[in-house]
Formats: structure tokens, C-alpha cells, sequence
């Protein structure tokens, strides 16, 4: 991984999203698209910059997680790009903000692209969500799968993994049943 460092500091228009990417791909600023410039449509930009490199991006949380390590597991299980994921945390700087950087497969921050480092100290309880590079079916126990053993998981492994959805009469989720 080659550090590269980001050249805007700022809340609605930094570049630490491009930053972390270039140092992810042993890229320069330049040839990272500037995602916060593209708007809305700025994840479906870098899906396919990282798709053109071999890699399927998603991005988990820990939104209605129990298990604390739940991002470690999930890192340790996918891999990340040779070993590095793009993170996110919250801003020290700009209040209400976040900010990226990347992390190993433990979520130590390993790359601040923030020249002034402020975010190296971070714990990996301050990881808000990383970001995968590789299919993987998250069970509703907390279970990971590839996709692979998805498929050839029983019919009994898979209802216990698996959320139901409650609809009503128009088709909209009221809930979930475990």
C-alpha cells in the first residue's frame, strides 16, 4: 500500500475518499476519480473503479450488531485488498462529518490520509464501517459465508440464518421475525 495523502481538508468537499483508494490501489490523487465531486451517484462510481480492479464492494456496519468484534470478523473473513480496507470514522475536525481512512484486518488505521495523522490513534471500536471487497452472505446469527458455502449449506443452516421480512397488505416492511 502506497500513502497517499489527501490535498483538501474540508467538510462537504475533502478528498479523503480518493486518497484512501489511491493508497488502497498504489495509485496517485490523480488517478482516483474525485468522488465527493460527483454528487449523488458517487458510490456507484467507485463500485465500478473498484470493480475494474477485480474487487465487489459493500459496505457494512455495525448496525444491529451484539458482537463487538463483528467488524474484525468481517474483515479477517474477506481480506480486504491485499490485506487493507477503506474505513470510515468520525470526524475530529468537522462536526456531524466522517472521515476515511484504512485500516488492516485487525481495524487498526494503518494510512490516515490526513497529513497531520490525527486519526492514527483510533480504536478499532471507533470504526464506523468498513468496506468489503469480496461476495459474503452475513448470517442473521453473525455467521460469514461465501457464497459458495452459502450454496451448500443445509436447508436447516440457512433458515437459521435467515431474516423474514413481514409485509402488510401494500407491501411494505412492518418488521422482521427471527
Amino acid at each position: 500500500m502506497k500513502k497517499v495523502y489527501q490535498k483538501t481538508i474540508d467538510k462537504d468537499h475533502g478528498d479523503c475518499m480518493q486518497a484512501v483508494v489511491a493508497s488502497l490501489f498504489d495509485l496517485t490523487l490523480e488517478d482516483v476519480p474525485s468522488f465527493i465531486d460527483i454528487g449523488s451517484g458517487w458510490f456507484l462510481v467507485m463500485m465500478n473503479f473498484f470493480k475494474d480492479r477485480g474487487y465487489e464492494i459493500c459496505t457494512i456496519d455495525n448496525y444491529q450488531q451484539k458482537d463487538p468484534d463483528f467488524l474484525k470478523k468481517v474483515a479477517q473473513f474477506d481480506g480486504g485488498v491485499d490485506g487493507y480496507f477503506y474505513a470510515t470514522v468520525k470526524s475530529k475536525i468537522f462536526e456531524g462529518g466522517g472521515h476515511a481512512v484504512v485500516v488492516d484486518k485487525n481495524l487498526k488505521v494503518v494510512h490516515d490520509p490526513n497529513p497531520s495523522g490525527l486519526y492514527l490513534d483510533c480504536k478499532p471500536e471507533d470504526i464506523d464501517e468498513i468496506m468489503v471487497v469480496h461476495k459474503m452472505v452475513i448470517g442473521k446469527t453473525g455467521k460469514l459465508f461465501t457464497h459458495e458455502q452459502w450454496d451448500k449449506c443445509s436447508k436447516k443452516e440457512k433458515e437459521d440464518n435467515t431474516y423474514r421480512v413481514i409485509c402488510d397488505e401494500n407491501s411494505n416492511i412492518i418488521g422482521t421475525e427471527s
